[in-house]
């Protein structure tokens, strides 16, 4: 596995992203998957972006719970699905969401760049045949899931990890914790430019 499989540098030639503090303000945070059914009701959104590890399964983990299967399969009359992730391209992990993509029966979008990199989510809009203000990204970082999408206008949901105990340490938990002080103090500077 190679260097750039375990380092997202797509993330630091996105930097620019995080200057703009809004990026970093999710549309909704809910405390569950299953709360966007709200937002599906009450919005004409069409298509929803779902990211992988600890938004449908834990960290490594690829068994999607009944309860998920059928929630998403609930909504697919209605919403076209796909997902989008991080996740190393070696061959295991490759394997690991096409077992995913048949359990749920979502394609996932392989794009050349990796979140935050505008052009993933291009990628995902492109398959979904979709615009972004008729998309929603639902994921659990702030620096790849609510900024990219947010740089392009997708409506965004950040929902907390499903289980942190499974993050590793130097790809998500040192980065998860900086994530929470900066949506802090993005959140303080949009409350202020509202005042």
């Amino acid at each position: 596995m190679s260097f750039r499989d375990w380092i997202n540098i797509d993330f630091f030639f996105n930097l620019n992203l995080l200057f703009k503090s809004k990026n970093a303000v999710p549309t909704f945070e809910f405390e569950s998957l299953f709360e966007i059914q709200k937002v599906l009701d009450e919005t004409d959104i069409e298509a929803v972006i779902l990211d992988i590890d600890q938004t449908l399964v834990p960290f490594g983990k690829s068994l999607i719970s009944e309860e998920v299967r059928d929630f998403i399969s609930g909504l697919a009359s209605r919403v076209n699905f796909c997902l989008l992730s991080n996740v190393p391209r070696s061959k295991a992990r490759i394997e690991r969401i096409k077992d995913i993509e048949g359990q749920l029966g979502i394609k996932a979008v392989f794009a050349r760049k990796r979140k935050p990199s505008p052009s993933a989510f291009q990628a995902a809009l492109k398959y979904l045949g979709s615009t972004p203000s008729k998309t929603l990204m639902v994921g659990d970082r702030i620096f790849t899931d609510i900024v990219g999408a947010n740089s392009l206008g997708i409506p965004t949901v950040l929902l907390p990890p499903i289980n942190p105990r499974t993050d590793p340490i130097f790809m998500v938990k040192i980065p998860r914790f900086f994530e929470s002080i900066y949506l802090k103090s993005a959140k303080l500077c949009r409350a202020r430019k509202e005042n």
